[in-house]
């Protein structure tokens, strides 16, 4: 049975944690090659003069890799055996290894991510940040996308007003634009700052919160 604690922070970000630990068996590491080939469409035709025309795309080919480690932990003090399946993670393990798995399940949902593993025999953490659940990743507020819009058309119809304003040639309209661009990124940076600075402090502080109870509790969990 997988330790299980409830974590919040601020009366937010509510999920549980939740960590087994075991010796490691069955372990199965699999690699799937998913191939994507285009190209080679086109056309030909031959003249009235007899000759040969058209064209023929290039063919293209894309691969990447899915990586699928499967393997079972077995608690020695409760006897209790998990099974897991974590995808693209890559995990160094061995049969005979002590590990453990460590998942974040949101309030009100059943099931979630696999965020960290650890390997007590190699003393080797794997963590994957990108994976936390929603409620831990941050977005840029729709108001602010469209505010960042208006802040960039602005800037380059007020650089192109002035340049006419001084009949200027097409170098200076180029610094013009130059100047307004970098005004565009300031304003948009002050403004994300200005909105978002103590929401994404917070979140910071609540992800670093977070990892610390998850490095404490591998540090208490019974093998």
């Amino acid at each position: 049975m997988a330790e299980k604690e409830e974590f919040h922070y601020n009366d937010k970000y509510h999920c549980n944690i939740n960590i087994h630990r075991g010796i490691a068996v069955g372990v199965n590491k699999e690699r799937t090659v998913y191939t994507k080939t285009s190209g080679g469409d086109g056309h030909i035709h031959t003249g009235l003069d007899g000759k040969v025309r058209g064209k023929i795309n290039p063919i293209t080919t894309t691969s990447h890799t899915r990586i699928h480690d499967k393997y079972f932990l077995r608690n020695q003090t409760s006897g209790q055996e998990e099974d897991f399946a974590m995808t693209d993670w890559d995990i160094a393990l061995r049969d005979g290894h002590d590990a453990a798995a460590v998942w974040i399940v949101p309030r009100g949902s059943n099931s979630g991510p696999f965020i960290a593993f650890h390997n007590y025999t190699l003393q080797k953490t794997s963590w994957r940040a990108d994976r936390l659940p929603a409620i831990f990743q941050l977005k840029k507020p729709l108001s602010l996308r469209v505010l960042d819009i208006i802040v960039w058309i602005s800037s380059i119809l007020l650089a192109i007003a002035l340049a006419k304003q001084i009949t200027a040639g097409l170098l200076l309209l180029l610094l013009f634009l130059i100047v307004a661009g970098v005004a565009a990124i300031t304003l948009n940076a002050f403004l994300y700052k200005l909105v978002c600075g103590a929401r994404d402090a917070e979140n910071a502080a609540a992800r670093k919160a977070l990892s610390d109870r998850i490095i404490q509790m591998l540090s208490e969990a019974k093998p």
